[in-house]
């Protein structure tokens, strides 16, 4: 064929290369095939063998859905420098190496085989998976699995599907989360920039003069804060309200001023933890919720907020993110 096209040397180079490296992708193509003419007990025991272990929510499940998962597997072949672009779930089967280009790192991260990519291809909302560029280091021999493949086989299996579940709460939470905290970064940066033109105001005098929501969330929740649950007189005025909420003590306010989101927003960015004294109708709402969540460092999310929202309140919240229905951008 190559003959025939009068292919150029280096494109005949490369395609006789490709041909070579996919003999051992021919076999493993027919494995699934194979193993269709197996007894049901060997598939089991073979498919333990086999299956890819790079996908930690699959590991544990019943033999039966890791031999229907196999089965839906593709398997596809990389050439080096090639963009492995798929929102399918990738699992690396061979020698292969990959590499994912860091958007502000020097050096790319390296990923080999066994390791498994796009995690998060559970995700319906496109809006929540996490934007990777992954490269081919070298001839890579991957396996993929589609999230419409994966529905078809959970519908065979529903005992499988509550773990599953959990798993793609935890990748939606997770991935909105990381898109709050950098948009909050990003904020932080133009404050900064912007104060050389405040005449060199320290961040405290120069929440006095913005009037900038996101500026005024990302700069006190730097400031950080504590709860000292000291018991103190209810603050009825709206500046003092305004004053105790840039110190972080909204359990100093009177029920009607904890039901105001700008001052709940205010003391949550100074103390997080402050958010379990909102009102409860604030403390039920998702824009709320998940400006809390901003607030909060990488890890005391889970202590600081989520045990102060009724599980309805959460249901709906992960519904609207899951679904698209709410941007992460709020």
């Amino acid at each position: 064929m190559l003959l025939d096209v009068a292919a150029p040397k280096d494109v005949a180079r490369q395609v006789r290369r490709y041909l070579f490296q996919t003999e051992s992708l021919s076999r493993h193509v027919e494995y699934a095939a194979l193993m269709d003419h197996l007894s049901p007990g060997l598939q089991r025991d073979l498919v333990a063998q086999v299956f890819p272990d790079g996908v930690h929510y699959f590991r544990g499940r019943s033999a039966n859905f890791k031999l229907a998962i196999f089965k839906s597997l593709k398997t596809r072949l990389f050439c080096p420098e090639e963009l492995i672009d798929t929102p399918d779930l990738v699992v690396i089967t061979n020698a292969g190496v990959v590499k994912h280009d860091e958007r502000n790192g020097l050096f790319p991260r390296l990923y080999v085989s066994g390791q498994a990519l796009n995690l998060d291809f559970l995700l319906r909302n496109d809006d929540l998976r996490e934007d990777h560029v992954f490269k081919a280091a070298t001839y890579v021999e991957v396996n993929t699995l589609s999230r419409w493949d994966l529905d078809d086989v959970i519908v065979k299996f529903p005992r499988e599907r509550p773990r599953l579940l959990w798993m793609h709460v935890f990748y939606a939470l997770r991935n909105a989360l990381r898109r709050l905290k950098r948009k909050s970064s990003h904020s932080l940066a133009d404050a900064i920039t912007s104060s050389s033109n405040h005449g060199g105001l320290s961040p405290p005098a120069l929440l006095r003069r913005t009037t900038s929501a996101a500026v005024l969330d990302t700069i006190l929740a730097l400031r950080g804060g504590g709860d000292d649950g000291a018991e103190v007189a209810r603050v009825d005025s709206f500046d003092e309200a305004v004053a105790a909420c840039r110190d972080g003590h909204l359990d100093r306010l009177a029920p009607d001023l904890a039901d105001v989101p700008r001052l709940v927003d205010l003391a949550v960015a100074a103390n997080p933890s402050s958010f379990r004294f909102a009102s409860p109708r604030l403390r039920a709402d998702p824009d709320v919720i998940l400006r809390a969540l901003r607030a909060c460092s990488r890890d005391n999310w889970k202590r600081l907020v989520f045990p102060h929202v009724e599980p309805a309140s959460l249901r709906l919240l992960l519904d609207d993110l899951c679904d698209g229905r709410r941007a992460i951008t709020q």
